[in-house]
């Protein structure tokens, strides 16, 4: 049985926020003290910030003093939806890389609409039914003009090319296609829009210039690799099928994609820009409370995972990491560390006890479709690296 309960938050403060979920999470364990698990679900102008489960055993430790309320928090807070840190700033981090002389100013969060009127080009309202994040900054030059630069992430290849083909409709003469990923527009300073993937980058400022920021983009450096050794014997493969049945308690964690959260990564991130990444697997060891760590894109109705592999395609809207957890001890703590392309996205934390089995998800919460990279998931008990599992957005 399960006890579920939504509310309107009277704060926009994720501190306080988060102080209101325990709240109502306690009341509703409270009423109903006989469920398995209690699900909150707040909500703000008509959408829910994320669906908070916890298990009754939790809210049980809690009372009973065997856990602090900071664990108490720990076990279910990353499930609210995640404020982005950086996204979709870093989509222009690439053009700092283009000249060591180049002076780039912070970038601004934007929408594609913004990005378009800033540039004077066709605003396009019926193609931006939904908005698509952006970024703008501008790129002191050591000439002293300056380079205009700005990103819009539509999503998958297909709305970038429907917003550049577009583009050149109503632009007209104004506009010349160089191939298919670019488009030149004629205006007091020359103007590109190139497309990488389902990115729309738009640079204005010395044709020069704008063509070095366009290599920088196009040929990004690969992140650092990461390299984590794991300790104790080494078991085989990750099992790609779950257990018959319900599971005795379930936890979902929703991070997103280029989010952040304070503290330590854990783990090392090593190697050079430039070098290949690739993200070693690491199976699960065997001595592990972990037994089962799987990646897939669902669950089906027996709780079994679905859509297993590593390799997803453009129109992956999210990849869920499946776990089975056998005889932990009291209070255990799973820590789930995302990365891509060798940088730190999000932290998931799971306090667990016994047997237990739950899921895990990674999505972009301002796009439709995961960003294209090369991704990894570390899996840590206590503090122990105890597997890593790379897998791939294409």
């Amino acid at each position: 049985d399960v006890a579920c309960i939504a509310f309107l938050p009277t704060t926009d403060d994720r501190d306080l926020l988060e102080g209101q979920v325990a709240l109502a999470v306690l009341t509703a364990a409270t009423a109903a003290p006989w469920v398995e698990s209690v699900i909150v679900s707040p909500h703000i102008a008509g959408f829910p910030l994320g669906n908070v489960q916890v298990p009754m055993s939790t809210v049980r430790n809690l009372v009973n003093g065997t856990i602090s309320f900071q664990q108490f928090l720990n076990a279910w807070r990353t499930q609210l939806m995640p404020m982005p840190l950086e996204y979709p700033q870093d989509l222009l981090a690439p053009v700092a890389t283009a000249d060591k002389d180049w002076q780039s100013q912070p970038a601004e969060e934007s929408d594609g609409l913004q990005v378009l009127a800033g540039f004077e080009l066709p605003e396009l309202h019926d193609q931006f039914m939904d908005n698509y994040p952006a970024a703008m900054a501008e790129v002191k030059l050591p000439s002293g003009e300056s380079l205009k630069v700005a990103a819009i992430d539509c999503g998958d290849d297909e709305a970038a090319a429907g917003i550049m083909n577009a583009l050149e409709q109503e632009l007209g003469s104004e506009a010349s296609r160089v191939d298919r990923q670019q488009l030149q527009v004629a205006a007091d300073k020359p103007l590109t829009i190139h497309r990488v993937g389902g990115i729309l980058y738009i640079t204005q400022g010395p044709a020069q210039a704008s063509q070095a920021a366009i290599q920088a983009v196009e040929h990004q450096p690969q992140a650092a690799t990461i390299v984590s050794t794991p300790s104790g014997p080494s078991a085989g493969a990750p099992v790609t099928q779950g257990g018959q049945g319900q599971p005795s308690s379930s936890t979902t964690g929703q991070p997103t994609a280029g989010a952040a959260t304070q503290g330590s990564t854990g783990g090392q991130v090593q190697g050079q820009a430039g070098a290949p990444a690739q993200m070693t697997k690491l199976a699960l060891v065997s001595d592990s409370v972990v037994k089962q760590a799987v990646l897939c894109q669902g669950i089906d109705r027996r709780s079994n995972p679905t859509g297993v592999g590593d390799q997803f395609g453009p129109q992956a809207r999210k990849v869920m990491l499946f776990l089975a957890v056998e005889g932990a001890p009291p209070n255990t703590e799973i820590t789930l560390e995302w990365y891509r392309d060798g940088k730190f996205l999000y932290r998931n934390i799971f306090v667990v006890t016994e047997d237990q089995r739950f899921v895990a998800s990674l999505y972009s919460e301002r796009s439709p479709y995961l960003r294209p990279g090369n991704y990894a998931v570390q899996i840590r008990e206590g503090e122990r690296l105890v597997a890593q599992l790379p897998f791939t957005v294409k």
